[in-house]
């Protein structure tokens, strides 16, 4: 016969058995976290006669806030293989904000970082001299499916006039046809508005407002039609005001490409900039040092 005390001792073993499972299975979990967790990478150490070019260590959004761990990290190079541009040191690139997106090992240097404190909206983004316009991406015809990050494009406003009359938008439903990046070549016309009015005869016309025109974010694909969608450009400060003007106006807008590395200008205001820079003199070297760059001139024996 089973007495009070025995079953009593016996609940107490239970609960010890169980609460000793408990503590056991517990320290399992730990131990399977712990040991899923991925190992940090080995600090590769410097070989001899490099300098350490601090990259990116994944890749970055523009916007990106370097701050905190996982974004830089060195790359061992030699001296002939650091790119001039590129910043050396490692506090002069922490908490500043990536102008553009980088590839994993594309280098910091000025022109893709904006200055220290800039914030991370466009005004930080913007390049020195430059200005951001924001379009309501259903005023420009065509291209718009084709228009990626950093593409460079001439910016032309096109108007409908009323031959005789003063000038007036083009219908909602208006499209330039034919070919030819200009409105008017190559048998281009104006196609007639809904409903079969022509309103008269037209001609269409186009302005060129902006040159050299970098996308900074094109136009993303609305998930309907009733949500509004933008293209975001980077323009110098005089095109930029004129362009608003022409949106303004109701103007459609329609971009041309251009070589990224084309600076000519069509204006006659604007001509062709030339070459200022002094020859390079052959007997000039830069000389890395650690994270010290320093210009001597050689003397010959």
């Amino acid at each position: 016969m089973v007495t009070a005390a025995t079953a009593r001792a016996n609940r107490v073993r239970r609960q010890r058995l169980l609460l000793g499972l408990g503590l056991l299975m517990l320290v399992g979990a730990a131990a399977y976290v712990y040991l899923k967790q991925p190992s940090a990478p080995a600090v590769q150490p410097q070989p001899k006669g490099t300098i350490a070019v601090p990259v990116a260590a994944r890749a970055l959004n523009k916007g990106t806030e370097l701050e905190g761990a996982g974004k830089i990290r060195p790359m061992y190079l030699r001296p002939e293989q650091v790119p001039p541009a590129a910043i050396l040191r490692t506090g002069q690139i922490q908490g500043r904000v990536t102008r553009e997106a980088l590839r994993p090992g594309d280098y910091f240097s000025e022109s893709n970082l904006a200055p220290t404190g800039a914030p991370a909206g466009f005004s930080g983004l913007v390049s020195p001299g430059k200005r951001i316009v924001v379009i309501d991406s259903s005023q420009i015809i065509g291209t718009l499916g084709f228009v990626r990050e950093g593409d460079y494009v001439d910016l032309l406003a096109i108007s409908q006039r009323a031959v005789g009359g003063a000038g007036v938008r083009p219908p909602a439903g208006t499209t330039v046809q034919g070919g030819g990046s200009q409105p008017g070549a190559g048998g281009a016309r104006s196609a007639p508005p809904p409903g079969g009015a022509t309103g008269g005869n037209q001609s269409v016309t186009a302005t060129l407002v902006a040159e050299a025109v970098r996308i900074v974010i094109p136009p993303a694909r609305p998930a309907s039609r009733l949500q509004p969608h933008f293209t975001v450009l980077e323009m110098a400060p005089q095109e930029a005001h004129v362009t608003t003007l022409a949106m303004a106006a109701g103007q459609l807008l329609r971009m041309v490409y251009r070589p990224f590395n084309d600076d000519s200008k069509v204006l006659p205001e604007h001509p062709v900039r030339e070459n200022t820079r002094p020859p390079r003199d052959p007997m000039m070297i830069e000389v890395l040092d650690g994270v010290e760059r320093s210009i001597v001139r050689a003397t010959l024996d």
